[in-house]
């Protein structure tokens, strides 16, 4: 991978931007808000209150800023500590490659964009250990009608003949 070269402040010198990977830990938290989304019926979720943590899984709600800031979901609006998954996590779910890496501005608290989209892309197979993936395409069948209001279908391709 090529080095990340950060913004400097002019005056002194101090970095402004850094780089955020999306992770193993960032699609734990992704799954686990499906998870309430599919039991809820409606695409918002609290992760505290409408989510249930396993002993193993207690540090999960502390990991939210990380898909929030790749874009996979977005405070709603008036429903304080309320979070609804994206169109984009929707993409990442149905297994389409998305950047992997967010350049994250320090003073404004935000994403400014990617660090070599085309290049450095991840998938939701590269984020599971492989004995996760049948459990997932489970979890996947499961959500079935769900992320097709999250993330409609492109319009479906003329089925291709044989002959």
């Amino acid at each position: 991978m090529e080095r990340y070269k950060p913004q400097t402040c002019e005056h002194c010198k101090q970095t402004t931007t850094y780089i955020l990977g999306l992770d193993r830990g960032s699609f734990l938290i992704l799954r686990k808000l499906l998870a309430g989304v599919i039991a809820k019926g409606v695409n918002e979720v609290h992760p505290t209150r409408d989510l249930v943590f396993s002993a193993k899984e207690k540090w999960l709600p502390s990991n939210v800023a990380r898909p929030r800031k790749h874009g996979l979901i977005a405070f709603i609006d008036g429903k304080k500590g309320y979070y609804a998954l994206t169109r984009k996590a929707g993409k990442l779910l149905r297994g389409t490659p998305i950047p992997r890496y967010a350049i994250i501005s320090k003073s404004e608290n935000r994403t400014l964009g990617y660090f070599e989209p085309d290049k450095y892309q991840v998938t939701a197979r590269e984020l599971l250990k492989s004995d996760e993936i049948p459990m997932w395409e489970g979890e996947l069948a499961q959500a079935g009608s769900l992320l097709d209001v999250i993330d409609p279908r492109e319009t479906e391709a003329a089925p291709m003949s044989l002959f």
